[in-house]
Order: C-alpha cells, then sequence, then structure tokens
C-alpha cells in the first residue's frame, strides 16, 4: 500500500507540474504574438511612445525570429498537452482503484492521512457529503485518541 501511496502522490505532482508547464508556456505564446502585432509595419523609428507616453528604446523581435519561437513552443505545447492527458489518464485509473477499497473509514483514512487530501476533497471523489466524512472522521479521530491515551 506504501508504494500505492508513492506512486499517487508522485502522479499528482506531475500532473501539477505539466499543468504549470503548459500555462508558461500558453504566456510564452500569448508574448509572442503580441510581439507580432509590436513588429507591425510602421514608420521606421529608433525609439517607441508606449501606450503610456514613456518613450523607450523598444525594439520588437524579428518576424521570423518570431515565428522560429512561435513555432517552438506551439510543438513544446503538444507533447505537455499529451503528457498530461496519459498522466490524467493513469490516475483516472488509480481513482478507480481508490473507489473499489472496502470500508469508508479505511478510505477516508487513507486518504486523508496518506495522501493529504482535504475533507472536502474527499468527500467529493467519494461521492458523499461533507458533512458524513467530517462526522466519520471525526469518529476515526476519536476512537484513535482513545487507543492512544
Amino acid at each position: 500500500m506504501h508504494s500505492f501511496v508513492r506512486i499517487y502522490c508522485a502522479l499528482t505532482e506531475e500532473i501539477s507540474f505539466a499543468e504549470m508547464q503548459m500555462e508558461d508556456l500558453m504566456k510564452t505564446r500569448s508574448f509572442l504574438v503580441k510581439s507580432m502585432h509590436a513588429n507591425a509595419p510602421s514608420k521606421i523609428r529608433t525609439s517607441h511612445i508606449d501606450p503610456t507616453g514613456r518613450k523607450s528604446n523598444f525594439v520588437p523581435y524579428s518576424l521570423d525570429r518570431i515565428a522560429g519561437k512561435l513555432h517552438e513552443t506551439d510543438i513544446a505545447l503538444e507533447h505537455w498537452k499529451e503528457y498530461l492527458q496519459i498522466k490524467r489518464e493513469t490516475k483516472q485509473k488509480l481513482d478507480v482503484i481508490l473507489q473499489k477499497l472496502d470500508g469508508l473509514e479505511w478510505k477516508l483514512i487513507f486518504m486523508r492521512d496518506k495522501l493529504g487530501l482535504t475533507l472536502t476533497k474527499i468527500a467529493e471523489m467519494l461521492g458523499y457529503s461533507y458533512e458524513h466524512v467530517k462526522r466519520v472522521s471525526s469518529r476515526l479521530n476519536k476512537a484513535n485518541s482513545r487507543r492512544i491515551g
């Protein structure tokens, strides 16, 4: 069971990391598209006046450089999208295994103490009301403190 917990936790971390990578690539792509617009033909200038009226020495990337970086970004986005889909499918399979575990108490202890999930998340994942999961968790805490004390 320890290896299941380790795999599940590592998988959720990988998914979070992949989502951050995708978000970063989307921001990069947005920046590149804006750079294309900044590179639109206009009078030749050596300085630029930004929307606030301040003068700067802003020089946009060349269109061929932007196009190359945009292509690289799109390829990376596709790779991360595929990777993220694979990891999410694996997590769904593990969630199915988790659903098949016997007994709400055992699932609750496992998800709360081993996976570090909140009671709200546990209730959502298992299909119980938050109040019911909270009552069971409280009962388990009391039983555990009686055993210890």
